[in-house]
Formats: structure tokens, C-alpha cells, sequence
């Protein structure tokens, strides 16, 4: 929040006196029909309280504890299991939150698959977005085990936790090292910039600040706790140890933002509303902090009213305060409140009707609800025909109609501008509005379950056209893609125009799309024990490829930068070993930061050769080790370097034949995958029928470390060639620009 908030909170500190408060989110999260709901229903109760099969928790549900022998209020936020649901913990997750990451121990397997699904997964989605909160897991339903099974599978889950986070912190290390190594080498070499461009060398101070701060903010996984919600087991001991790291985020609030905070959990409890407009809670805040200044003259007033930036209302002093204080309990988990322009206006103080606004909207079984709510003689407006085009939209596009989701709220939701709710959905990314056959239409790309399109094999075939080009783009995580990640890049791309005017296909792993003469294609898949987004562009002109190619990246990278702690490599794939088909062995492939901002020239040494000067001799070697007679135009893997003149030299390029290159033997991506114990999803097959997957080297000043660590037959690889993106959030800075509106943790939009 940066200085200007801290010397804000001391003057109120000084004015007013101070109140100790000590209020813990504690978020609970797992897979479905591990224990959630019992687990918080038996806290409150004191006793055992069971949530029956049919009781499962839809969205999320919170519930209030009052200790008041201990002076603490625990909120607990109970997410449902489904897949559709896991979208929507980073609207509510904060920093200063503890997670309980509960598994079942009746089912959990002492194996790295069972430790990923039940634990790893959540790990590394926290770890992403909110990097340094606090996570004890949670073994439940223990009556079902012996205690020599369930401490068994307790240390199994403790002891895989624990190495993640060795791993990463070393990953870490390994990528500064890196980092510094070559900022060393380029200052020695290049100290002006003058060859590798200044910009490489911002770039690089930036990455290392910014991996030097992501070193204080990793995971703080506590020991398991073994629980029966049914027995009672344990239950004391895991509210024992919530308590003690509740008591370590106590802090002392001034009077007036106490009794703010206060007023508006007042209001909440009386009225039936969302949320509260920003003048009204501006009300509030005047009320919780009298003024002693005397009556402002006229002069002062017309000064206010002409320096207002709230409709002519508050003054910009009044506001600064006002919206620090905003922020803080946005922060601390008392509101929800952001800084866009579209929801400025509007404080989210009543979490339980937006709880149930987001259950309402994210149905899992959102068909049924339509279908029964037809049966009903819900949405009479619509004929049958026309009921049943809209629905083979939603099933087949994810797309659903403004006026039919407005059927489904109205209800329930009178007296709520739905359209400021829609803008909230479009706010995280989660929806994006289209005209669809000319119908206001919202985009859910989660409700898309169907398989990979049967026509996007002739959309985008193996084997490309004389001259056509295509130009790669990978992005490698550890382990897994993170969770929404690809799915807000499908909403995203939808801003390219028209939904109706643009060919596209989208489903559950990827999508594909036309822009004129450029096509893309963008897949999801596992490529050994990889996470991997790769993002390809085809067409016959390399100037609108790269403008397109840059842009797609310069998007996804915007997302990474909303994952502080995500770990991702982004390479570049050589076009010609694309066309010729080079086996990963000899591939050529750049880290994308460097391949942007060099260019091959006399003292530049390009995949272990030097090149004579780019303008005589504007070709080179398409993949390590290739004879001379196979070069590529240098363009084609520097597209920076590209201009009018090159031209004829592409197009020749181009419409030579292409030469096939033998196989080297190795086996193929999904045989790998295999061998080590990973599973392609099917509807991840397409990739090998119209490209190749390369087994990434680094060259230039890459690195590469292996570590083989075994627990319990269960084999990591850390790999520290560059595997911590350069993300962090900016904690103790101003709120950045609206763009980053995410980063919940950097800002609260």
C-alpha cells in the first residue's frame, strides 16, 4: 500500500486510540467430498455435525466463529470441490489468509499421483497466486484408517510438501545465480548495451530485484492434522492450531477504521443488498470518524466541489484516506473492493448474497437448471426453437445469453444491477461479453467440456501449404499449466472482434482461430513432467505473424504476472525445424527474452557458431550442428530483425521443398510421457498431428542443474536452468495500473 498508507494509518493511530483486533481468514479447500463442509459445521457446533452427500457444498459457504475467550474472529470460506469451482479462489484468497488443505485418508495412496491431486495441486495454486501464506493440511475422516495407516499417509503428504518447497526455493536460487551470471557477462562484454540492446539489461536488473524479494515469500506448510469430524477426533488440536496463527496476524487498528469496518458488518446483517455504493459508504466512514475541523467557508466548498474526483462529492484528501482504509479491509478480508473504473463505485459488504450470486451463476449442472426452469414455464418469452438454439450454444460454445442467465437471477437477485455483477465476472476474467447472432452473449470458457472439434485437423493441418509459415511459442511449468490460467486466455482472445465473424473453435484443451490471414492455434497438454502452453501462428506473411505471435505472448505474460509465484520458461521454437520436422535432439530453440532483444552480428555467438554480419550473410544455421547447405533466412528465428528487403529472401525461403529430417531414434512425446508414469489427456492427441514437441535445451548463458530427489518411490527433478518466472508482487508499493487488476495481493481491484 506503500508510504503515503502508512502515514495515513499513523495519523488516525495518533488521533484516535487503538483497538486490538485479531481476525483470521482461514480459506478450506480439497478435493469433493473430502470433509469441508463437516469440518466447518463440526468447528462451530463443538461437536460432531456431518454434512449429509446430498448437503455438499455448491461455489462456497462461509461460516463465522466467534472465540470470545480468546478475543478472535475465524471466518472460514468452504469451497465446493468441482472443477467449475476452483476458478473463483483467487477473488477470495488474501495474504495474511490460512489454508487448510483437507484429503481424505480413507482414500489417499502413499503415491506421487494421490499426494498431486489431493495436496500437490493446491499447493502449487497458492503458491502461484498468493506466495507466503500459511497451510497446514488436514487428513480427514481418520476413524476410517488405524492411526499407524493415517500417521503413515500423513508423513507421505508432510514429507512431499516439504520437498516442494525445498525444491522451489532451490529452483529459486539456481534462476538468480543464473540471472546474475548473466548480467555479469553482458556488463563485461557489453556494458553500454550497445549489441545486446539496453533493454536486455533492464530487463535482467528487473528479474533479479524481483526473484530477490520472491525468495521472502514461499509457502509455510505446517505438520498435518489428523482429524474424524464424525468422532470429534482431533477437532481440538486443528482449532488449537488455527488459533496460534491467527494470534501472529493480531494488530492494532485505529478506533475509526474499527468502528468502520464495524458499520459495515451492521449493515450487512440488516439490509438485503450486495453491495453499497461508494458515497454511502463514505457515509459510514464519516460517521466512524467525527471531525473536529470547523465549518469549511464558501471559498472551500467551491474549491471541493471543483476538485472532486466523485461526482462532485469528496474532496481528493477525503478520498486518498478513504480508499487506503478500502483497501486495508479489502486486504484483511472485511469487504470485497476494487479499483477499476467499472466497480469503483461499488463495495461488495454482504459476502453472503455474493456467494450466492456466484452460485447461482456458476451452476455446475447449469443445463439441468435451464432445462428445469423451461419445464416450468420459465422464460416465456422464448419459443421451443429458440429455447433450444440458445441451449446448443451453451453445450457446444460455452456461450449463454445475457437474457437467459437474467431469467435465472432475476428471481433471486431483485433490485441488483446485474449488469455491474456481469462487469464483475468480466473484472477476474472469468466471463466476456460478445454479440453472438446479434444477442448480448457472456462467454464461459469453463463450461466448455466437449473434446477437440472434429474439423480443426483440416482447419489446421499437418502438413502445411506451399509458403505458409509457423512460428512457436512454449510456455513450460512445472508440473501442471496453473488452473485458469489457460481458460482466462480463451476470454481474453474473444476481445480479437466479432464472436460471430471470427472462424473459431474452442474445447476443453485449446482453441483455434482465424484473423484474416493469420491463423492460431493455442493447446494445452503434459510433456513429461511439464505443464505446457504452446501457442503457434501460421500464415504467409512474417511481419503479421510476429505482430500477432508478440501480442498473443505479451497477454500471457500479463497473466504471469498476475501469478507472483509461478515458475515458467517461455521459448521460442525455430520455424525451419518446424517445417523440416527436426527431432527434439537438434532442435533449435531460445529463451523468448533473449531471442526478443538480440540479434545475430559479428561478436554474437548464435547456437555455438559466430555469423558474419546479419546484413551480409542474413542467414543461419536452423538447428545445432546442420550442414551449410541447410541455413534459414536469420530473420525467421530473430523476427525482430525483419524488413521490407528480406522480403524476397523468405518468399524464396518459402517456396523451396521441404526436407524432412531423419529421425534420431528417440521415442516419441507420449512414449516419454509414458515411461514416466504421465498420461496425455486425449483430447490433448491433436499436437502430434501437426507438430512436434521439443525437449527444451538452453543456450547462452542457460545453465542446467538436475537434482534427483526419491521419497517413497516417488522421483522429483529440479531442474534449475531458469524454472522461477521473474514475478513478484510490489507489497509495499503505490496500487499499480488497472491492467494488473488480478494480483489481488499487489492490489485489491
Amino acid at each position: 500500500m506503500g508510504l503515503k498508507a502508512i502515514r495515513l494509518y499513523q495519523e488516525d493511530a495518533e488521533k484516535f486510540s487503538s483497538v486490538y483486533v485479531t481476525r483470521q481468514q482461514v480459506m478450506v479447500v480439497g478435493e469433493k467430498t473430502v470433509g469441508k463442509t463437516s469440518l466447518c459445521r463440526t468447528l462451530k457446533a463443538k461437536e460432531p455435525e456431518l454434512a449429509s452427500r446430498d448437503d455438499r457444498t455448491i461455489v462456497l459457504e462461509e461460516t463465522v466463529l466467534q472465540e470470545l475467550e480468546a478475543g478472535v474472529e475465524l471466518r472460514f470460506t468452504d469451497f465446493g470441490g468441482q472443477r467449475l469451482y476452483k476458478v473463483l479462489h483467487p477473488i477470495f484468497l488474501r495474504i495474511n489468509a490460512l489454508v487448510l488443505v483437507l484429503f481424505n485418508l480413507e482414500l489417499y495412496e502413499t503415491n506421487c499421483e494421490h499426494y498431486f491431486k489431493s495436496v500437490g495441486f493446491w499447493l502449487r495454486k497458492i503458491q502461484a497466486k498468493t506466495p507466503g501464506v500459511t497451510i497446514i493440511p488436514v487428513g480427514t475422516k481418520g476413524d476410517t484408517v488405524t492411526e499407524e495407516k493415517a500417521e503413515a499417509k500423513a508423513k507421505h503428504v508432510f514429507d512431499h510438501a516439504k520437498n516442494y518447497v525445498k525444491i522451489y526455493r532451490k529452483n529459486l536460487e539456481n534462476r538468480l545465480e543464473e540471472e546474475r551470471k548473466k548480467l555479469r557477462t553482458l556488463l563485461q562484454t557489453d556494458p553500454s548495451g550497445t549489441r545486446s540492446g539496453s533493454d536486455l539489461l533492464a530487463n535482467i536488473k528487473k528479474g533479479i530485484e524481483r526473484l530477490e524479494r520472491m525468495q521472502g515469500s514461499i509457502l509455510n506448510v505446517q505438520k498435518p492434522v489428523i482429524i474424524s469430524s464424525k468422532e470429534f477426533h482431533g477437532v481440538d488440536e486443528l482449532k488449537k492450531r488455527i488459533l496460534q496463527v491467527a494470534e501472529t496476524k493480531s494488530c492494532a487498528l485505529p478506533e475509526n477504521w474499527y468502528q468502520f469496518a464495524k458499520l459495515i458488518a451492521e449493515r450487512a446483517k440488516k439490509d438485503d443488498a450486495m453491495y453499497m455504493p461508494y458515497a454511502e459508504a463514505k457515509e459510514l466512514w464519516d460517521q466512524a470518524t467525527p471531525s473536529k475541523k470547523s465549518a469549511p467557508t464558501m471559498l472551500e466548498s467551491i474549491k471541493v466541489l471543483l476538485t472532486s474526483p466523485m461526482h462532485g462529492k469528496f474532496n481528493e484528501e477525503d478520498c486518498e484516506k478513504f480508499e487506503t482504509v478500502l483497501t486495508f479491509l479489502h486486504r484483511w478480508g472485511a469487504i470485497l473492493w476494487y479499483v477499476s473504473p467499472r466497480l469503483k463505485d461499488y463495495i461488495f459488504h454482504n459476502p453472503k448474497k455474493l456467494t450466492n450470486f456466484f452460485k447461482a451463476v456458476f451452476d455446475h449442472d447449469m443445463e439441468t437448471t435451464l432445462a428445469a426452469k423451461r419445464r416450468r414455464r420459465g422464460f416465456p418469452e422464448y419459443t421451443d426453437v429458440k429455447f433450444e438454439e440458445e441451449m446448443s450454444w451453451f453445450k457446444k460454445k460455452g456461450l449463454l445469453t445475457k437474457k437467459l442467465l437474467q431469467g435465472i437471477l432475476a428471481a433471486d437477485f431483485q433490485g441488483v444491477d446485474l449488469d455491474t455483477m456481469f462487469s464483475l465476472l468480466q473484472h477476474f476474467d472469468l466471463c466476456y461479453e460478445v454479440r453472438y447472432m446479434e444477442q448480448p452473449t457472456l462467454y464461459f470458457p469453463w463450461f466448455l467440456f466437449q473434446r477437440l472439434p472434429d474439423d480443426v485437423q483440416q482447419l489446421w493441418p499437418k502438413t502445411m501449404e506451399p509458403g505458409v509459415l509457423q512460428l512457436t511459442v512454449e510456455f513450460h511449468f512445472i508440473t501442471v499449466v496453473p488452473p485458469s490460467f489457460f481458460e482466462r486466455i480463451q476470454v481474453l482472445t474473444h476481445s480479437k472482434g466479432p464472436y460471430k465473424q471470427l472462424p473459431r473453435r474452442d474445447w476443453s484443451e485449446g482453441f483455434y482461430m482465424s484473423l484474416g490471414d493469420v491463423k492460431v492455434f493455442v493447446e494445452r497438454f503434459q510433456y513429461h513432467n511439464d505443464g505446457v502452453l504452446q501457442v503457434s501462428v501460421r500464415g504467409k506473411d512474417l511481419g503479421k505473424l510476429w505482430e500477432e505471435l508478440k501480442t498473443m505472448v505479451t497477454t500471457m505474460q500479463g497473466l504471469l504476472d498476475q501469478c507472483p509465484g509461478e515458475a515458467c520458461n517461455i521459448y521460442y521454437i525455430c520455424p525451419g525445424c518446424i517445417r523440416s520436422q527436426v527431432d527434439s535432439a537438434r532442435a533449435k530453440k531460445e529463451e523468448w527474452t533473449w531471442m526478443c532483444t538480440t540479434r545475430p552480428d559479428d561478436d554474437v555467438a548464435v547456437s555455438g557458431r559466430l555469423v558474419a554480419g546479419a546484413t551480409s550473410v542474413p542467414s543461419i544455421p536452423c538447428y545445432d550442428n546442420a550442414p551449410v547447405d541447410e541455413m534459414i533466412p536469420a530473420c525467421l528465428q530473430y523476427p525482430e530483425m525483419y524488413n521490407e528487403d528480406m522480403y524476397e529472401l523468405v518468399r524464396e525461403y518459402l517456396s523451396s521443398p521441404q526436407i524432412k529430417q531423419e529421425s534420431s531414434g528417440e521415442c516419441t512425446n507420449q512414449e516419454a510421457a509414458n515411461d514416466q508414469g504421465s498420461s496425455l489427456d486425449p483430447s490433448s492427441h491433436h499436437h502430434h498431428h501437426h507438430y512436434h514437441h521439443y525437449h527444451h535445451q538452453h543456450h547462452h548463458y542457460n545453465t542446467t542443474y538436475c537434482t534427483h530427489n526419491n521419497i517413497n518411490n516417488c522421483q522429483y527433478v529440479q531442474v534449475g536452468n531458469g524454472n522461477i518466472m521473474e514475478r513478484v508482487p510490489e507489497y509495499l508499493s503505490e496500487p499499480p495500473s488497472d491492467v494488473e487488476h488480478w494480483d489481488l495481493d499487489t492490489d485489491p481491484r
